[in-house]
């Protein structure tokens, strides 16, 4: 599962939202590429899209598990 993420700072603080879940990566990064040419050069300083791998409900003790 792949969870397309919005992160940009507030007062100095980051602050984080889920945009949305995909079940493959190229779907995160479609709604990415949607989502990012959306928006006015000005507004993307300070903010950040990131697809994130992984289920939080996984947990994985070593890379050699995964």
């Amino acid at each position: 599962m792949w969870t397309l993420v919005f992160v940009w700072m507030l007062d100095g603080e980051p602050v984080v939202r889920k945009v949305g879940t995909y079940n493959k990566m190229y779907e995160c990064f479609y709604e990415f590429d949607n989502i990012y040419n959306s928006m006015p050069p000005k507004s993307r300083v300070g903010t950040r899209l990131v697809c994130v791998y992984g289920d939080t409900n996984e947990v994985y003790s070593t890379d050699r598990d995964r």
